[in-house]
């Protein structure tokens, strides 16, 4: 079976996790048919754990570089031909519009292309890749604010993931600049929730098995066609309705929903985070919300620091608190 990377939620003790304390309960739940596990928290805890499940089929990986084309290599960055060596989204694969839908575009035997057309396979084997998990939340209160960390197995560590998390088996990841996290949050209902075909779709693998598949925000787009429908992505302040029946606009509302993790690194405590915040989240009209997660890395493998491990197995550990907002977007 292939290693895969998605958001599982387990347990662990009071002394490993990060304490929830500015509202009384926050709660998640697996969705696609898995065994529900609720977590409430009653100013306790709570966590996300990036893990292994089969329904994702590729792990995340770093776009890969050929041998002997990086130089001039100084503090973590380098160029090729004289150019510097693209990063975050230059790292992303192509796509193309074919029949109104927005797919990869890959080879005749489905190997990803790359999103920047300045003859980028010259020189990386492939694109970093894209891994979309999807989890159930309900919302304490209009306006979140999560902040988290990322750890990776140290060398040797069996991780067990029907156990709960052991802090100590894990490094804290400090080359923050090497992944990359987005997000979508939707409508906990049928109407907007993603089905495990949609998000492997959605999703890319460093093989050939990328033939075919379309991208997120056609996925997110197409999934209500019906007139009297709009997928509704929240988060972002007042709700955007996007209209299915609009091809012209209904991808770039759905672009419009993505929220960007920012990242942190504090001077003063050397600490290394990344944080995003949902605004307004309309919590009387819907019983609870889809965190569609976006992952992928944002350096290519020569300049990932050498302990931070390229199989795509990470632990996410969330802090989640109220805040309020200075303006509504």
């Amino acid at each position: 079976m292939k290693k895969s990377i998605v958001i599982a939620i387990q347990l662990m003790s009071l002394s490993a996790i990060l304490a929830v304390s500015t509202f009384a309960w926050f709660k998640v739940t697996f969705n696609f048919g898995q065994p529900t596990i609720t977590i409430p928290t009653d100013d306790n805890v709570t966590e996300f754990v990036f893990s292994k499940n089969e329904f994702i089929e590729e792990a995340l990986a770093p776009a890969k570089l050929k041998k002997g084309v990086l130089s001039g290599v100084t503090d973590g960055k380098g160029n090729i031909d004289g150019n510097n060596v693209p990063t975050d989204e230059g790292l992303l694969p192509k796509t193309k519009v074919v029949d109104g839908k927005t797919v990869y575009d890959v080879t005749d035997d489905g190997r990803m292309k790359f999103k920047n057309d300045d003859n980028l396979d010259d020189y990386f084997e492939y694109p970093s890749t894209l891994v979309y998990g999807q989890y159930r939340f309900i919302a304490s209160g209009e306006n979140m604010r999560f902040t988290f960390e990322v750890y990776y197995p140290k060398l040797n560590e069996s991780i067990n993931d029907e156990e709960a998390v052991d802090i100590t088996k894990f490094d804290k990841l400090k080359q923050i600049e090497a992944l990359n996290f987005n997000f979508f949050v939707t409508p906990y209902e049928s109407t907007y929730t993603l089905t495990q075909e949609e998000l492997q779709n959605a999703s890319t693998s460093i093989g050939s098995a990328n033939k075919g598949k379309i991208t997120i925000e056609n996925t997110l787009a197409n999934k209500v066609t019906d007139s009297e429908n709009h997928m509704i992505l929240c988060g972002k302040g007042t709700p955007i309705n996007v209209d299915g029946t609009d091809f012209n606009k209904k991808e770039e509302q759905v672009k419009s929903g993505r929220i960007n993790a920012v990242k942190n690194k504090s001077a003063v405590s050397n600490s290394y985070t990344y944080t995003f915040e949902l605004i307004d989240l309309p919590v009387t009209q819907f019983s609870g919300y889809n965190l569609i997660v976006e992952a992928y890395y944002a350096l290519p493998d020569m300049l990932i620091d050498g302990n931070v491990p390229l199989n795509g197995e990470f632990l996410l550990m969330f802090n989640v608190s109220r805040f309020t907002p200075t303006t509504s977007n």
